[in-house]
């Protein structure tokens, strides 16, 4: 039996979740980061991902397990506007006194970066799972 799809797969569910807290990490960094009226705004990230559809038993039957985890990710910008703060002493205010600041909701940040954290916890479990049943595997066909 070939154990090194489920490496594979959470692997890659762990580098997802890598990449999450990156991006999060960013976001939470960049948060009180005014910019001139005239430079181009910086904005919050997000990951995007796709996973691949559930395999039937006869597909899974046919290729040995093969395939999963996770394809399409990609980091977008965020679209919202700029958070303005009045702050006319600031030097990169405006005209009017403002100050832009990127749009980022902390609360939703915190929650990224637990999530994060649980996902990568859960696919190590996975990962150690998979390594223990291979163990026993060898274990048991070495005669021990």
């Amino acid at each position: 039996m070939d154990y090194m799809n489920s490496f594979a797969i959470s692997a890659s569910g762990m580098d997802l979740e890598r990449l999450r807290l990156d991006v999060a990490s960013l976001n939470i960094a960049n948060a009180n980061t005014s910019y001139a009226p005239n430079a181009a705004p910086i904005r919050p990230l997000q990951v995007v991902t796709s996973g691949l559809s559930a395999p039937t038993f006869g597909t899974l039957f046919d290729s040995q397990y093969g395939g999963g985890g996770v394809s399409g990710v990609s980091v977008e910008e965020v679209a919202d506007e700029p958070r303005l703060v009045s702050d006319p002493g600031n030097p990169h205010a405006d005209a009017s006194g403002f100050v832009r600041y990127p749009k980022v909701n902390m609360a939703n940040e915190m929650i990224s970066l637990i999530k994060a954290v649980r996902g990568y916890e859960a696919n190590i479990v996975a990962f150690n799972a998979a390594k223990v049943m291979a163990q026993k595997a060898m274990d048991l066909g070495s005669g021990r």
